[in-house]
Protein backbone atom coordinates (compact mmCIF):
# COMPACT_ATOMS: atom_id res chain seq x y z
CA UNK A 1 0.00 0.00 0.00
CA UNK A 2 1.27 3.50 -0.86
CA UNK A 3 2.41 5.61 2.11
CA UNK A 4 0.03 8.38 3.21
CA UNK A 5 2.67 11.10 3.65
CA UNK A 6 5.36 12.40 1.31
CA UNK A 7 8.67 10.59 1.66
CA UNK A 8 11.82 12.41 0.56
CA UNK A 9 14.99 10.51 -0.28
CA UNK A 10 18.27 12.33 -0.91
CA UNK A 11 20.28 9.18 -1.59
CA UNK A 12 19.61 6.23 -3.88
CA UNK A 13 20.45 3.69 -1.18
CA UNK A 14 17.70 5.07 1.06
CA UNK A 15 15.10 4.68 -1.67
CA UNK A 16 16.23 1.15 -2.59
CA UNK A 17 15.98 0.07 1.06
CA UNK A 18 12.48 1.56 1.36
CA UNK A 19 11.33 -0.05 -1.90
CA UNK A 20 12.52 -3.51 -0.81
CA UNK A 21 10.69 -3.14 2.49
CA UNK A 22 7.42 -1.60 1.27
CA UNK A 23 6.82 -2.60 -2.38
CA UNK A 24 5.64 -6.15 -2.88
CA UNK A 25 5.86 -8.05 -6.14
CA UNK A 26 3.21 -6.62 -8.45
CA UNK A 27 3.24 -3.13 -6.93
CA UNK A 28 2.67 -0.63 -9.74
CA UNK A 29 5.21 2.19 -9.46
CA UNK A 30 4.82 5.31 -11.59
CA UNK A 31 7.77 7.66 -12.23
CA UNK A 32 7.30 11.33 -13.09
CA UNK A 33 10.77 12.54 -14.05
CA UNK A 34 11.39 16.31 -13.77
CA UNK A 35 14.37 18.66 -13.70
CA UNK A 36 12.93 20.24 -10.58
CA UNK A 37 11.57 23.77 -10.35
CA UNK A 38 7.96 22.58 -10.13
CA UNK A 39 5.88 25.21 -11.96
CA UNK A 40 2.22 25.49 -12.94
CA UNK A 41 2.71 22.85 -15.60
CA UNK A 42 3.53 20.40 -12.84
CA UNK A 43 1.69 21.81 -9.85
CA UNK A 44 -1.66 22.16 -11.57
CA UNK A 45 -1.22 18.53 -12.59
CA UNK A 46 -1.45 17.63 -8.94
CA UNK A 47 -4.94 19.05 -8.57
CA UNK A 48 -8.08 17.20 -9.54
CA UNK A 49 -9.05 20.13 -11.78
CA UNK A 50 -8.79 21.66 -14.31
CA UNK A 51 -6.33 19.06 -15.67
CA UNK A 52 -7.63 15.67 -14.43
CA UNK A 53 -5.81 13.62 -17.08
CA UNK A 54 -2.33 15.11 -16.67
CA UNK A 55 0.91 13.75 -15.30
CA UNK A 56 0.70 13.41 -11.52
CA UNK A 57 -3.07 13.02 -11.40
CA UNK A 58 -3.01 10.31 -14.04
CA UNK A 59 -0.10 8.58 -12.34
CA UNK A 60 -2.05 8.60 -9.07
CA UNK A 61 -5.05 7.02 -10.79
CA UNK A 62 -2.99 4.29 -12.44
CA UNK A 63 -0.31 3.44 -9.87
CA UNK A 64 0.06 2.17 -6.33
CA UNK A 65 3.13 4.34 -5.72
CA UNK A 66 3.89 7.69 -7.42
CA UNK A 67 7.55 8.76 -7.48
CA UNK A 68 8.63 12.24 -8.60
CA UNK A 69 12.31 12.86 -9.28
CA UNK A 70 13.87 16.33 -8.99
CA UNK A 71 17.18 15.78 -10.73
CA UNK A 72 19.19 17.38 -13.49
CA UNK A 73 22.75 17.60 -14.71
CA UNK A 74 24.91 19.55 -17.10
CA UNK A 75 24.51 16.98 -19.87
CA UNK A 76 20.84 17.97 -20.33
CA UNK A 77 21.75 21.51 -21.39
CA UNK A 78 23.53 23.07 -24.35
CA UNK A 79 26.06 24.95 -22.20
CA UNK A 80 27.32 25.04 -18.63
CA UNK A 81 25.97 28.59 -18.34
CA UNK A 82 22.46 27.46 -19.30
CA UNK A 83 22.67 24.66 -16.74
CA UNK A 84 23.77 27.08 -14.02
CA UNK A 85 20.98 29.54 -14.91
CA UNK A 86 18.23 26.92 -14.77
CA UNK A 87 15.90 27.86 -11.86
CA UNK A 88 16.13 25.60 -8.81
CA UNK A 89 13.85 25.88 -5.78
CA UNK A 90 13.88 22.46 -4.06
CA UNK A 91 12.27 23.67 -0.83
CA UNK A 92 9.34 25.17 -2.77
CA UNK A 93 9.13 22.07 -4.95
CA UNK A 94 8.74 19.84 -1.91
CA UNK A 95 6.13 22.15 -0.39
CA UNK A 96 4.04 22.09 -3.55
CA UNK A 97 4.29 18.34 -3.98
CA UNK A 98 3.31 17.85 -0.34
CA UNK A 99 0.31 20.15 -0.75
CA UNK A 100 -0.98 18.34 -3.82
CA UNK A 101 -1.36 15.13 -1.81
CA UNK A 102 -0.94 12.80 -4.79
CA UNK A 103 2.77 11.99 -4.57
CA UNK A 104 4.25 9.27 -2.37
CA UNK A 105 7.98 9.62 -2.90
CA UNK A 106 10.30 12.42 -4.02
CA UNK A 107 13.87 11.67 -5.10
CA UNK A 108 16.53 14.38 -4.83
CA UNK A 109 19.75 12.49 -5.53
CA UNK A 110 22.87 14.67 -5.77
CA UNK A 111 24.38 14.81 -9.24
CA UNK A 112 27.67 13.49 -7.81
CA UNK A 113 25.87 10.30 -6.81
CA UNK A 114 24.22 9.72 -10.18
CA UNK A 115 27.36 10.69 -12.11
CA UNK A 116 30.28 9.47 -10.03
CA UNK A 117 32.82 10.41 -12.71
CA UNK A 118 31.11 13.64 -13.73
CA UNK A 119 28.30 14.18 -16.25
CA UNK A 120 30.77 14.48 -19.13
CA UNK A 121 32.61 11.25 -18.31
CA UNK A 122 31.84 7.59 -17.78
CA UNK A 123 29.18 5.48 -19.52
CA UNK A 124 26.31 7.24 -21.29
CA UNK A 125 23.54 6.45 -23.75
CA UNK A 126 24.64 6.89 -27.37
CA UNK A 127 22.06 7.66 -30.06
CA UNK A 128 22.33 6.63 -33.70
CA UNK A 129 21.76 9.47 -36.18
CA UNK A 130 18.49 7.98 -37.48
CA UNK A 131 16.84 8.61 -34.11
CA UNK A 132 17.31 12.40 -34.38
CA UNK A 133 15.82 13.42 -37.75
CA UNK A 134 16.40 17.18 -37.46
CA UNK A 135 17.96 19.77 -35.17
CA UNK A 136 15.10 20.03 -32.69
CA UNK A 137 17.85 19.91 -30.08
CA UNK A 138 21.40 18.76 -30.55
CA UNK A 139 22.22 15.10 -30.16
CA UNK A 140 24.43 15.71 -27.10
CA UNK A 141 21.44 17.09 -25.17
CA UNK A 142 19.21 14.17 -26.16
CA UNK A 143 21.94 11.74 -25.11
CA UNK A 144 22.16 13.60 -21.79
CA UNK A 145 18.39 13.31 -21.35
CA UNK A 146 18.49 9.59 -22.17
CA UNK A 147 21.41 8.96 -19.82
CA UNK A 148 19.68 10.73 -16.94
CA UNK A 149 16.41 8.85 -17.48
CA UNK A 150 18.22 5.51 -17.80
CA UNK A 151 19.86 6.11 -14.43
CA UNK A 152 16.52 7.00 -12.85
CA UNK A 153 14.83 3.93 -14.35
CA UNK A 154 17.58 1.73 -12.95
CA UNK A 155 17.14 3.36 -9.55
CA UNK A 156 13.34 3.54 -9.33
CA UNK A 157 12.49 0.37 -11.34
CA UNK A 158 9.05 1.78 -12.21
CA UNK A 159 6.21 -0.01 -13.94
CA UNK A 160 5.27 3.15 -15.84
CA UNK A 161 7.03 6.40 -16.69
CA UNK A 162 5.09 9.57 -17.51
CA UNK A 163 6.43 12.01 -20.12
CA UNK A 164 4.94 15.24 -21.45
CA UNK A 165 4.29 16.05 -25.11
CA UNK A 166 5.58 19.61 -24.78
CA UNK A 167 9.02 18.30 -25.81
CA UNK A 168 7.58 15.79 -28.25
CA UNK A 169 10.81 14.77 -29.99
CA UNK A 170 12.52 14.31 -26.61
CA UNK A 171 9.61 12.16 -25.44
CA UNK A 172 9.72 10.00 -28.57
CA UNK A 173 13.50 9.59 -28.31
CA UNK A 174 13.20 8.56 -24.66
CA UNK A 175 10.49 6.08 -25.60
CA UNK A 176 12.72 4.68 -28.35
CA UNK A 177 15.54 4.26 -25.83
CA UNK A 178 13.24 2.40 -23.43
CA UNK A 179 12.10 0.11 -26.25
CA UNK A 180 15.59 -0.50 -27.67
CA UNK A 181 17.15 -1.23 -24.28
CA UNK A 182 14.17 -3.47 -23.45
CA UNK A 183 13.14 -1.86 -20.19
CA UNK A 184 9.93 -3.61 -19.05
CA UNK A 185 8.25 -0.23 -18.61
CA UNK A 186 5.12 1.35 -20.10
CA UNK A 187 5.58 4.89 -21.41
CA UNK A 188 2.59 7.17 -20.87
CA UNK A 189 2.65 10.35 -22.98
CA UNK A 190 0.71 13.29 -21.56
CA UNK A 191 -0.71 16.25 -23.55
CA UNK A 192 0.92 19.66 -23.10
CA UNK A 193 -0.43 21.75 -20.22
CA UNK A 194 -0.94 25.41 -21.15
CA UNK A 195 -1.57 28.72 -19.44
CA UNK A 196 -4.75 30.69 -20.10
CA UNK A 197 -3.09 32.47 -23.05
CA UNK A 198 -2.08 29.14 -24.60
CA UNK A 199 1.63 29.28 -23.85
CA UNK A 200 3.09 25.93 -22.81
CA UNK A 201 4.43 25.89 -19.27
CA UNK A 202 8.23 25.87 -19.36
CA UNK A 203 10.60 26.48 -16.45
CA UNK A 204 12.95 28.43 -18.71
CA UNK A 205 10.25 31.05 -19.31
CA UNK A 206 10.56 32.09 -15.67
CA UNK A 207 13.73 33.91 -16.69
CA UNK A 208 11.74 36.29 -18.91
CA UNK A 209 10.22 39.62 -18.00
CA UNK A 210 6.43 39.89 -17.85
CA UNK A 211 6.29 41.63 -21.23
CA UNK A 212 8.57 39.02 -22.83
CA UNK A 213 6.51 36.22 -21.37
CA UNK A 214 3.34 37.77 -22.81
CA UNK A 215 4.90 37.80 -26.28
CA UNK A 216 5.61 34.05 -26.07
CA UNK A 217 1.85 33.46 -26.27
CA UNK A 218 2.19 34.25 -30.00
CA UNK A 219 3.81 30.84 -30.46
CA UNK A 220 0.58 29.07 -29.61
CA UNK A 221 -1.40 31.54 -31.74
CA UNK A 222 0.86 30.63 -34.65
CA UNK A 223 0.28 26.94 -34.00
CA UNK A 224 -3.47 27.53 -33.87
CA UNK A 225 -3.26 29.36 -37.20
CA UNK A 226 -1.52 26.35 -38.72
CA UNK A 227 -4.09 23.99 -37.21
CA UNK A 228 -6.98 26.06 -38.59
CA UNK A 229 -5.50 26.05 -42.08
CA UNK A 230 -4.98 22.29 -41.91
CA UNK A 231 -8.55 21.74 -40.75
CA UNK A 232 -9.60 23.87 -43.72
CA UNK A 233 -8.04 21.27 -46.04
CA UNK A 234 -4.71 23.04 -46.57
CA UNK A 235 -2.22 20.18 -46.76
CA UNK A 236 0.77 22.02 -48.27
CA UNK A 237 3.40 22.23 -45.56
CA UNK A 238 5.07 25.38 -47.00
CA UNK A 239 1.79 27.29 -46.78
CA UNK A 240 1.26 26.28 -43.14
CA UNK A 241 4.86 27.24 -42.32
CA UNK A 242 4.49 30.70 -43.88
CA UNK A 243 1.24 31.31 -42.00
CA UNK A 244 2.92 30.38 -38.73
CA UNK A 245 5.90 32.62 -39.49
CA UNK A 246 3.61 35.56 -40.33
CA UNK A 247 1.91 35.32 -36.92
CA UNK A 248 5.28 35.32 -35.16
CA UNK A 249 6.67 38.15 -37.27
CA UNK A 250 3.71 40.33 -36.32
CA UNK A 251 5.02 40.53 -32.73
CA UNK A 252 8.71 40.72 -33.68
CA UNK A 253 9.74 37.31 -32.39
CA UNK A 254 13.09 35.86 -33.47
CA UNK A 255 12.15 32.62 -35.21
CA UNK A 256 14.62 29.76 -35.17
CA UNK A 257 12.43 27.58 -37.33
CA UNK A 258 8.89 26.53 -38.17
CA UNK A 259 8.38 23.01 -39.45
CA UNK A 260 5.69 20.55 -40.43
CA UNK A 261 6.88 16.99 -39.90
CA UNK A 262 5.73 13.40 -40.09
CA UNK A 263 4.00 12.42 -36.81
CA UNK A 264 6.22 9.39 -36.22
CA UNK A 265 9.56 9.80 -38.00
CA UNK A 266 9.54 13.64 -37.77
CA UNK A 267 10.87 14.01 -41.32
CA UNK A 268 10.02 17.38 -42.86
CA UNK A 269 6.98 17.15 -45.14
CA UNK A 270 6.09 18.88 -48.38
CA UNK A 271 2.49 17.72 -48.26
CA UNK A 272 0.47 16.31 -45.39
CA UNK A 273 -1.39 13.07 -45.91
CA UNK A 274 -4.71 13.72 -44.08
CA UNK A 275 -4.99 10.00 -43.42
CA UNK A 276 -1.76 10.19 -41.38
CA UNK A 277 -1.60 13.76 -40.06
CA UNK A 278 1.52 15.64 -39.00
CA UNK A 279 3.14 17.68 -36.24
CA UNK A 280 3.73 21.43 -36.41
CA UNK A 281 6.88 22.59 -34.62
CA UNK A 282 7.94 26.14 -33.73
CA UNK A 283 11.17 27.29 -32.09
CA UNK A 284 11.82 30.90 -31.06
CA UNK A 285 14.39 32.77 -28.98
CA UNK A 286 13.52 35.65 -26.69
CA UNK A 287 15.52 37.22 -23.88
CA UNK A 288 18.26 34.64 -24.37
CA UNK A 289 15.76 31.81 -23.82
CA UNK A 290 14.97 29.26 -26.53
CA UNK A 291 11.38 28.08 -26.42
CA UNK A 292 10.02 25.25 -28.54
CA UNK A 293 6.40 24.16 -28.85
CA UNK A 294 4.37 21.85 -31.04
CA UNK A 295 0.86 20.92 -32.04
CA UNK A 296 -0.37 17.60 -33.37
CA UNK A 297 -2.30 17.79 -36.65
CA UNK A 298 -4.49 14.74 -36.17
CA UNK A 299 -5.60 12.54 -39.09
CA UNK A 300 -8.74 13.90 -40.72
CA UNK A 301 -9.84 10.68 -42.40
CA UNK A 302 -11.39 7.84 -40.36
CA UNK A 303 -9.48 4.58 -40.45
CA UNK A 304 -12.17 2.79 -42.48
CA UNK A 305 -11.90 5.45 -45.22
CA UNK A 306 -8.10 5.62 -45.44
CA UNK A 307 -7.72 2.83 -48.04
CA UNK A 308 -10.18 4.56 -50.36
CA UNK A 309 -8.41 7.91 -49.86
CA UNK A 310 -5.03 6.37 -50.69
CA UNK A 311 -6.50 4.87 -53.86
CA UNK A 312 -7.99 8.23 -54.91
CA UNK A 313 -4.67 9.99 -54.33
CA UNK A 314 -2.73 7.40 -56.31
CA UNK A 315 -5.18 7.65 -59.23
CA UNK A 316 -4.99 11.43 -59.11
CA UNK A 317 -1.21 11.39 -59.29
CA UNK A 318 -1.30 8.97 -62.21
CA UNK A 319 -3.75 11.21 -64.07
CA UNK A 320 -1.42 14.19 -63.61
CA UNK A 321 1.60 12.45 -65.16
CA UNK A 322 2.52 13.65 -68.66
CA UNK A 323 1.47 11.26 -71.40
CA UNK A 324 4.28 9.58 -73.31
Amino acid sequence: MAPKSLLVFHHSGEYRKWRLEHCRVGTIIGLVSTKGNIHEGHYSLCTLSPFPSCVVTLARQQCDVVVVSLATNEGQFATLEEYQMFPRHPAEDLERLQECGLVDVVLLPPVQELFKHGSQHGARVYLQSDIVPFDYVNTDILEGECTMLAKLLNLVTPTRVYLGQKDLVRTRVLQRMIDDLQYPIDVISIPTVRADDGAAFDARLLRLSISQRDIVAAVYRALRTMISAYLGDMFRADVLVEQGRATLAAVGLKVNWVRVAHPFGFQDLQEIDPAVGAVAFISITIGGVTHTDNAILAPLIPAHEQTLWSLVRSVGKSDNKPQS
